[in-house]
């Protein structure tokens, strides 16, 4: 008998949500990145979501359907509800399934999204929730019906369960079309029938999700109990669960899953979020839920995606989480304060130096106190039984028969299983235990019998004199395990260094220098720290203080201070040591060293630096020299010839910093390095997807912590980054597009230079919104094609005008990592107006000709025309005159300079003068004017030539 209360059964998702954040305090928070669309014409309620070929992803919106590349939000909206999308990935078609049957989104002739009805009238109102696609066949269920449309025959035929029964889920298992039933559970498509699986595992099985693994070798599933297990082959094994958090999965009910990686997959659940769990253990990594970033608890519909992560709908939107990414947020956990300033990792310990102090993070237990009864078999006589000598405190007044009762199973059954599963609950069936029940609600006959027959044997006494006695106890249960951030007494100021040597840890900072031992500070010196190196040839602590002054301390023991440079002052921002074991100081104008022996300065030499404006100067040791650095350059100090010479000048890195134990760093080329190493790492370029890195901390081989401007701090591993740095989205044109049309994508693309006014937008989806994605264009035919700058404004291009003329667009992009994408190269054409067509041309010569030929014929009517003969005259020369000046200027017409344009246009008024000169003597003079005297102006200039 299970006697817990319903406030310990509501404590479970505290309970679980913490030991989730338990298991995975040491790998921190995944990365959520969450979008919300921000239209009026669409709501959040979302129920299916998939990514086409080219990474866009699309969503299943009750109005119709949302389509999103990582910037930009596009909305179709349909006849009718879509419930359920699918993709063609050979051809790139969307299709999708919903209240009145198929469809599919595609490009019309403008080149604007479009949705076409596949399916005919008989599938009006058919409400199919779920469908796959399957070699050119859509596959689709309603809440009793199976719909195949073959989409080379444009036919649909349907299928019914045999038994009756909801269908409640659809799936593709080893090439064959699986459909979820209430009565028989899993059945296989076979021809024109539902049948049994083939595979004997799956029979009698109801999951609600039945993902394959990455390599498809193995399959993920879950009963009508919330069990899971994992389908190898024909074989069905059981995935072991501890019990808290079985009960997690089983009290918010799964209603959906996905394998995410070899190690991961994701379980959506209607009321506690996604819980991120092993499939090969069991062991539950995060859970996704509201307490840790999930807007809403309730999950819509889930998706992977191509960069293996996973997409949630909500009701606020979308949340995307990718528990593949390399890097984890440990900035998240409560009771850090101020500007994070320095990190390290020591013997399991995470510590933080902050503006405020130091603080470490810590693992918080908390327990209640949980009453429980428990079974025991005690034997009993037939007075005590029958309840004749049984005193009040007789334990056969706590006596149950010690028999199993089958119908509370079926109760327990019934209660986890007759919920609503889902935002798309109303269309499905209920679950097994419901199917048994007919339309009018009355079970079956065979159903009302064997439940009597259960009951009444029920109520049976039992036949033996041994009795189960329940016997209250009490135990601890772990209520909630949380991580949070602790803060070490008398560090209460900034802390800009940590530093470990010889297994111990050092921090320094405003308050002093401090030891750090069991999480609590032992002071070595109270006065405020600038720069601090420990060496451990020299078992010896170097500081600089605020007041210049150049401390030096034991560190064996109580530290005390070894009194070396005396008196002696000097701004030191750095401090290191060469493979001499010289201990070199960074000050603001100059570089020195010390030799110690015995605890004593022995020998000691300085370097003048040129550095007026007192940047920072950092340095290190390398095998040729002194390697140091400052906001003008990177110099290299020749010990051997005290010469310096200049590596790199200061406009060539972007950055440099001090990271934990004294290791410099630079960012040169959108790539961090360690200063003074001559190989470069590429699991350094990792870091380029953070914003303006502040800090940097090596923890082991691989493991980096990561300081950034937004107050951040990031745990790196170099594992799985290489993968992640290779993936790219391709470069995608998304629309062209001028005042009056858009265009397409491919093929010849003529635009009318009147309103050449063209818009070209890329787009290269980058969901995470990381890798900083960057754009550069070169247009050849206007000028000498010249690459742009690099800019994220340049994913849409405008040119407000072209000249007429052949041009060609190419465009790349260029992520965090440096990797340029290209895609293919737009050709178009700029073609004239219609005033500027040869074909008006033609026209207007003819018309000049006419004008000239009326203009005559006028003339020779008499003088009383004369006047509007002379008119007609000068209106035709003038028309004549601008059209050879107007095909002039359009021959010769240069985009150089106005001077230079207009200099044409005196040159084409001298060459036209002459011309002008015979067309007024001919056309103005007195006697009679025939069309034939303007022929005889050729021959009378070739005989004034002879």
């Amino acid at each position: 008998m299970n006697c817990k209360s319903s406030p310990i059964k509501y404590l479970l998702v505290v309970i679980i949500t913490a030991l989730s954040l338990a298991a995975s305090a040491q790998e921190g928070d995944f990365f959520l990145h969450h979008y919300s669309p921000d239209e009026a014409n669409f709501d959040n309620v979302n129920f299916s979501l998939a990514q086409d070929v080219y990474g866009v992803m699309y969503i299943a919106n009750r109005s119709g359907v949302i389509r999103f590349d990582g910037k930009n939000w596009d909305f179709l909206r349909t006849t009718s509800t879509i419930f359920s999308l699918s993709v063609d990935r050979e051809k790139n078609i969307l299709y999708t399934a919903g209240h009145d049957g198929f469809g599919k989104i595609e490009r019309d002739n403008r080149y604007t999204l479009s949705y076409t009805a596949l399916s005919d009238s008989s599938a009006r109102g058919s409400d199919i929730f779920s469908s796959v696609f399957k070699e050119n066949t859509l596959y689709g269920i309603s809440k009793d019906t199976l719909y195949i449309l073959d989409l080379t025959t444009k036919k649909t035929r349907t299928i019914h369960p045999k038994y009756g029964g909801s269908l409640t889920g659809l799936f593709i298992v080893n090439d064959k079309i699986l459909v979820n039933n209430t009565v028989s559970g899993l059945l296989e498509l076979d021809g024109n029938t539902l049948n049994d699986p083939a595979l004997l595992a799956l029979r009698g099985v109801y999951p609600s999700l039945l993902s394959p693994s990455p390599d498809s070798s193995r399959w993920l599933v879950d009963d009508e109990f919330g069990k899971l297990s994992l389908l190898h082959g024909d074989r069905l094994e059981r995935i072991t669960i501890s019990e808290e958090e079985q009960d997690y999965l089983t009290e918010n009910e799964i209603i959906s899953g996905i394998w995410v990686s070899d190690t991961v997959a994701a379980i959506a659940t209607l009321k506690g979020g996604v819980v991120f769990l092993n499939p090969i253990s069991g062991k539950i990594d995060q859970i996704i839920n509201y307490e840790s970033g999930l807007p809403d608890n309730e999950v819509y519909a889930m998706a992977l995606d191509r960069e293996r992560s996973i997409w949630i709908a909500h009701k606020n939107g979308f949340t995307l989480v990718s528990p593949s990414l390399f890097f984890r947020n440990f900035s998240s956990y409560q009771g850090l304060r101020g500007d994070l300033l320095s990190v390290i990792h020591h013997r399991d310990t995470l510590y933080v130096g902050t503006s405020l102090g130091l603080y470490y993070l810590e693992t918080v237990r908390e327990y209640d106190e949980e009453t429980y009864f428990e079974r025991k078999r005690v034997p009993v006589t037939n007075d005590q039984l029958s309840g004749k000598t049984a005193a009040p405190d007789d334990p056969a007044r706590q006596l149950q028969p010690d028999q199993t009762g089958k119908a509370d199973e079926l109760q327990k059954i019934s209660k986890k299983e007759d919920s609503r599963r889902g935002l798309l609950g109303f269309l499905k069936g209920r679950k097994r235990e419901k199917a048994i029940v007919k339309n009018d609600g009355i079970p079956p006959a065979d159903a009302t019998s064997n439940l009597k027959a259960q009951s009444a044997e029920a109520k049976k006494p039992a036949k033996s004199t041994i009795m189960v006695k329940l016997e209250k106890k009490t135990k601890k249960k772990l209520r909630s395990i949380r991580y949070v951030y602790r803060k070490i007494d008398m560090v209460d100021s900034k802390v800009f260094h940590l530093v470990v040597n010889s297994n111990k840890l050092f921090s320094s900072g405003l308050d002093g220098l401090f030891e750090i031992s069991n999480k609590t500070a032992k002071a070595i010196t109270k006065t405020p720290i600038r720069s601090l190196y420990i060496s451990k040839h020299h078992t010896s602590i170097f500081a600089n203080t605020y007041n210049d002054l150049i401390k030096v301390y034991d560190l064996r023991g109580l530290h005390e201070e070894k009194y070396m440079f005396g008196d002696f002052k000097s701004n030191v921002q750095h401090i290191f040591e060469d493979d001499q074991h010289r201990v070199w100081f960074c000050s603001t104008d100059r570089l020195f060293w010390v030799e110690i022996e015995q605890g004593e300065i022995v020998e000691t030499e300085e370097h003048a630096i040129d550095n007026p404006y007192f940047y920072k100067t950092y340095g290190t040791a390398t095998d040729k020299g002194i390697i140091y650095i400052n906001e003008s350059g990177i110099y290299e100090l020749e010990t051997s010839n005290n010469k310096v010479k200049q590596i790199d000048k200061g406009q060539s890195f972007e950055s440099y910093l001090v990271g934990a134990n004294n290791i410099v760093w630079a960012y040169k080329d959108q790539h961090w390095s360690m200063l003074g190493s001559s190989q470069h790492t590429d699991k350094f370029n990792l870091l380029n997807l953070l914003h303006k890195v502040n800090y940097i901390a090596s923890d082991q081989e691989g493991v980096y912590w990561i300081i950034t401007g937004d107050n951040k701090l990031f745990r790196f591993s170099s594992q799985g980054g290489d993968a992640f740095a290779s993936f790219k989205y391709d470069l995608l044109l998304r629309n062209i597009k001028t005042d009056a049309e858009n265009f397409k994508s491919s093929g010849s693309m003529r635009v009318n230079q009147d309103k050449s006014s063209v818009i070209f937008e890329f787009i290269q989806p980058d969901y995470s919104g990381i890798m900083d994605i960057e754009y550069q264009y070169c247009l050849k035919g206007l000028k000498k094609c010249t690459w742009s700058d690099w800019s994220e404004k340049y994913s849409t291009i405008n040119f407000p005008y072209l000249p007429e003329g052949n041009y060609t667009l190419q465009v790349r992009s260029r992520n965090a990592f440096g990797t340029v994408s290209d895609v293919n190269a737009i050709p178009f054409k700029v073609v004239p107006p219609y005033w500027k067509q040869p074909w008006f041309y033609a026209l207007e010569f003819c018309g000049f000709i006419l004008l000239l030929f009326i203009s005559v014929r006028v003339k020779n009517l008499g003088y009383r025309y004369r006047l509007g003969s002379r008119l007609l005259a000068l209106l035709t020369l003038i028309i004549i005159m601008e059209f050879i000046q107007t095909i002039g200027e359009n021959k010769f017409q240069t985009q150089s300079s106005p001077i230079f344009d207009f200099a044409i246009q005196v040159s084409m008024a001298i060459i036209i003068l002459p011309v002008e000169g015979l067309l007024r003597k001919y056309i103005f003079k007195e006697k009679n004017v025939q069309l034939m005297d303007f022929m005889r102006i050729r021959s009378k200039s070739e005989k004034n030539e002879k």
